[in-house]
Parts: structure tokens; C-alpha cells; sequence
């Protein structure tokens, strides 16, 4: 009786070992934290700004280049993701934009073959300046559930800022999980965060720029994170300020409903989150928040519902946007969001954008 009572207990202390050493999140617990700053040698310099001052810029979920499958369908191949991310290059490249805002970049994950996503796209379009921010930093992750063979493993993911001009700064402000979570499950669970950089371009001195991906299972943490994120802006007095990513939040005005075909288990009742982004003008959404399908970004692959946005202060920003589709449609989950941005009023070279240094 005494030897079966004791290898229970051995059994159950080292199943709490293994999670424990599993679970650890090391490379995300900073609330506020330095994010790395890649510059690639051999790569050209900038190209020139735009003559009348445009900026192009784009933001895209890449759903770690494994395609419009979701989750479940993995594991994948490393020619899968050769594949993918040598599209996704082509989209970027093709569409002409200067900067691009990535969320779900693997930086060196068991599941995507140990690539740093975020530097082989670099790579592959030629650009200088990569800065990535960690969000989910786990030595083993168990998902998907069943059968093992599938699971994550080792993990380390976030989200990336490319661009063809320096970018001086990169901050990472980490948001809470989820209260409704048990404490086991978010052992496991990313830390969603807003990456804040700041990016010198001639000719319009120097944007700050937020690159965000925010709670999408649960509707009130989606809250907390927009409210949090809203925080940060105020900090922000420059009339320059660009923000994008993935809000896993529906449009100013839709019905927010639950019931989508391709996730049953998304439920979008009772929020609110972009009608508190854009409350009181500040921001400019780049496409219309009308709930028309040419605006869908989510799933990819046929698109019913808008969750990814770009937006720029209003004060200095005319903005023209557009989804990407085609060939996107196949390469992640989600559609890109491509904006070109005006300044409203054209600095001289080497100048401050408009409203930087206000109180």
C-alpha cells in the first residue's frame, strides 16, 4: 500500500514538474520590454521616399506562413512554409508598400522548422530594417491536443515591424490574458502585446507606428487590451501616429454576433472594442468600417467577417486603403490590409511630421 501511495505522489510531482518546466514563459514576462532591432547587412539602402511625401503601408496576420488551413491541419512540412513565405514576399513586394506590420511571425518555433520569420522575409524582399517583438515563449506547447505527434512543441513567436527605412526604437507592451482562463491553460497561452517602434523617413521625419494583435476568445479582455491600447496613444501626441494589425474585433456598427461556420466557438456578442478605438475622430480608418464583403479579411480563404484594420491620426493623414486578396487568400488565415497615407501637410526634408512635439 505504502510503495503504490508513494509512486502516486511520484507521478503526480513530476507531472507538476514537466508542466511546470513546460509552461515557463521566460521570453515574455517583461510587462514593458526592449524588442530586437535586426539590420541586415549586404541588403541596399532605402529607396527615397516618395516625391509628394505618400507612404504605403500594409498589415498582415501571416498565420506563421502555414497557409489558410487552420491550426488542426499541421504538422507542416518545411517546403509548406518555403512556399508561403516566399509568397507572402510577393504580395509585399508587389504591392509597393515601405512598411509592413506582421502579427503571428514565428521567431524560431519547433513547428515552423526554427525560422526566424521575421528576418527570412527581410531577406527575401531585400529590406534593411527588421524589428520583432516576442509573445508567446514556451519550452513545450501541447496544442493542438491529440494526437501528440501534432503538438506545437517549442515555441517562440510575436509579431514583426519591416522596413525599408532605419527604425530607431522598438518597445513591447505585454496585455493581460484572460481572467476567465484557468491559471493551467494560460501557462500555455501567448501574451498578446502592441509593439511600438519608431521609424525615421525622409522627407517626413520621425512616424511612430503600433503594430497590435489583441484577444480574440474572449470579448471583454479584447476591451481591456483596445482600452490599454488607447493609453498608450495618448502618450503619443504626434498628429503622425499610424496604428494596425489584428484587432480580432468586428467594424463600428456591425452586429455583433457568434455563429460563424469556419469557428463555431467565436463569440463577438456584447463587444465593442473598434467603436472605443475610433471614438472621437482621432483615428482614420484606411477602408470603410462598413460591413461590405470587399472589406472581410477573415477566413481567408472566403471571408465573412473584418478583424484586421490600419488607421492613422487624422490630423496628419489622408488615407486610402484596400483588402488584398488573389494569391493572399492561400497563404494565411487572414487578408492584408494595404493603406497608402498622405501627409496633410508635406514637411521639409529632415523636418518633424505634422503635430510631433505638441503637448
Amino acid at each position: 500500500m505504502k510503495v503504490l501511495m508513494w509512486g502516486f505522489i511520484t507521478v503526480i510531482l513530476v507531472l507538476v514538474l514537466v508542466i511546470a518546466w513546460a509552461g515557463s514563459q521566460s521570453g515574455s514576462t517583461e510587462l514593458i520590454g526592449q524588442g530586437e532591432l535586426i539590420v541586415l547587412e549586404g541588403t541596399e539602402s532605402a529607396v527615397p521616399a516618395d516625391p509628394v511625401g505618400k507612404l504605403g503601408v500594409m498589415a498582415w496576420n501571416i498565420g506563421y506562413g502555414r497557409g489558410s488551413e487552420g491550426d488542426y491541419a499541421g504538422p507542416w512540412s518545411m517546403e509548406v512554409f518555403e512556399k508561403n513565405l516566399g509568397g507572402i514576399a510577393d504580395v509585399i513586394r508587389d504591392s509597393g508598400v515601405d512598411i509592413v506590420l506582421l502579427q503571428e511571425v514565428d521567431l524560431g518555433a519547433a513547428r515552423s522548422h526554427g525560422v526566424h520569420q521575421g528576418r527570412d522575409l527581410a531577406e527575401r524582399l531585400g529590406w534593411k530594417y527588421c524589428a520583432c517583438v516576442t509573445t508567446w515563449s514556451n519550452r513545450y506547447v501541447p496544442f493542438p491536443y491529440w494526437p501528440p505527434e501534432r503538438h506545437y512543441g517549442a515555441m517562440r513567436s510575436g509579431q514583426c515591424v519591416l522596413s525599408r527605412y532605419p527604425i530607431d526604437s522598438n518597445i513591447r507592451h505585454r496585455q493581460p490574458q484572460p481572467r476567465s482562463n484557468p491559471f493551467w491553460y494560460n501557462m500555455f497561452y501567448l501574451h498578446r502585446a502592441v509593439q511600438a517602434v519608431e521609424i525615421r523617413v525622409p522627407g517626413l521625419g520621425v512616424l511612430p507606428l503600433m503594430n497590435v494583435h489583441l484577444e480574440a476568445f474572449d470579448v471583454e479582455n479584447n476591451r481591456v487590451h483596445v482600452n490599454r491600447l488607447l493609453k498608450l496613444m495618448e502618450a503619443v501626441p504626434s498628429a503622425s501616429l499610424i496604428v494596425g494589425g489584428d484587432f480580432n474585433a468586428l467594424p463600428v456598427g456591425v452586429e455583433k454576433r457568434k455563429g460563424y461556420k469556419d469557428e463555431p466557438d467565436i463569440d463577438f456578442t456584447g463587444g465593442d472594442s473598434m467603436e472605443i478605438f475610433f471614438e472621437g475622430g482621432r483615428m482614420q480608418d484606411a477602408i470603410s468600417a462598413t460591413d461590405f464583403p470587399e472589406a472581410h479579411t477573415f477566413p481567408a480563404d472566403a471571408p465573412t467577417r473584418r478583424l484586421d484594420y490600419l488607421a492613422g491620426d487624422s490630423r496628419g493623414w489622408k488615407l486610402e486603403g484596400r483588402v488584398v486578396r488573389g494569391i493572399t487568400g492561400t497563404l494565411s488565415d487572414h487578408l492584408p490590409v494595404q493603406a497608402t497615407l498622405t501627409p496633410v501637410s508635406i514637411p521639409d526634408e529632415g523636418a518633424l511630421p505634422p503635430g510631433e512635439g505638441q503637448p
